[in-house]
């Protein structure tokens, strides 16, 4: 059977296991070696992170390589509250996240390249909404893609 996104994704989520500024670690949800996806994200949850593949752009030919190119992003929920005192802390994780990114391009060789997307919002702060839709915790949101070489799991033919 053909693996792709399964092969790399849990080790994306560990890339984003990054210091949290206050002795920890964000907690980032694994999908494929336990689902640990939660239903919500509860208070006592945060700090964490959830990754995930919003889509993907295979590319084939006959006698080419199969190529696939995802496109996903990373939600870290990082306070309990919507206060603008917690920008200071904020802030710092737009180097963390870049920096454990950039330390980590091939996911442990699963994947040709792994990059945060190149637009004005790969990063963005969020305000995130509760289930009546109050705002109710902030954090920020990091689109990235990867590319992976699939040639001969797939085939291809006329």
């Amino acid at each position: 059977m053909a693996d792709a996104i399964e092969t790399w994704i849990d080790i994306l989520c560990k890339v984003f296991r990054i210091d949290n500024g206050r002795g920890g670690d964000v907690y980032s949800f694994v999908v494929f070696e336990k689902n640990e996806l939660p239903a919500v994200i509860t208070p006592d949850m945060i700090p964490c992170a959830v990754s995930y593949v919003m889509g993907v752009q295979p590319e084939y030919s006959e006698g080419g390589p199969t190529i696939f190119y995802s496109n996903g992003q990373t939600e870290f929920h990082l306070t309990t509250d919507v206060k603008p005192a917690n920008i200071s802390y904020l802030m710092p994780f737009f180097g963390r996240i870049i920096g454990a990114a950039a330390g980590n391009m091939k996911l442990s060789n699963k994947v040709e390249i792994f990059l945060l997307n190149d637009s004005a919002d790969a990063l963005a702060f969020v305000t995130y909404k509760d289930a009546a839709g109050n705002d109710d915790h902030q954090g920020i949101v990091a689109k990235w893609k990867v590319k992976q070489n699939v040639s001969g799991q797939y085939t291809v033919s006329r």
